[in-house]
């Protein structure tokens, strides 16, 4: 039995599939432009910015360590950090920083580019809003290769679609073997 999706409907569902991806990466862009363009005071009241008293250099120049000032944030170890000088539009320093641990009230910060803010920055405070990565292009190659492969169109279109018939069970999941059941079956 096949799964093969009429080309029709592969279009159509990859086709709200990009738009959803384009639409989820334009929601998260505002979101932070949002964020990003709130005064600082109200930034550092909400802890939606995070206070540093002066930036450290460390012996990798990927890293360095902030020193937190007075204010607490809703950052967490993990998070990804854009660090400026009052406003992240106007006063940038660095995008895409890793807040990495906390140790004796500073901050290792880890970033590809983390080196370039020795050339901006001029000492005393600096601040930190939420970042984010871009990964629509990711998502969109991940898209094509589903549309162009074997496996894309004939396992997981009809698994997105939910029209999976007689394609892998759930029993055959971890093996990756084809059955003749469908996935919503009585396969394990």
């Amino acid at each position: 039995m096949s799964n093969n999706l009429p080309v029709e409907k592969h279009d159509a569902l990859l086709s709200e599939l990009f738009s959803f991806v384009r639409g989820e990466q334009e929601a998260g862009n505002d979101k932070l432009l949002n964020i990003w363009q709130r005064p600082l005071t109200e930034k550092l009241e909400q802890g939606w910015s995070q206070a540093f008293v002066r930036l450290e250099r460390c012996e990798e120049p990927q890293t360095f360590w902030a020193c937190i000032g007075d204010s607490e944030s809703r950052f967490r170890e993990g998070d990804l950090l854009y660090l400026h000088a009052g406003s992240p539009l106007e006063k940038p320093l660095c995008r895409q920083l890793s807040f990495e641990r906390e140790e004796d009230d500073r901050w290792l910060l880890r970033g590809n580019h983390a080196a370039a803010v020795w050339d901006e920055y001029a000492g005393g405070a600096c601040y930190a809003d939420p970042d984010a990565i871009d990964l629509t292009d990711y998502y969109e190659r991940s898209l094509e290769d589903i549309a162009t492969s074997q496996i894309g169109r004939d396992v997981v279109l009809p698994l997105l679609s939910g029209t999976n018939r007689g394609g892998y069970g759930r029993a055959d999941a971890g093996a990756g073997t084809r059955t003749d059941y469908p996935v919503s079956g009585d396969g394990g």
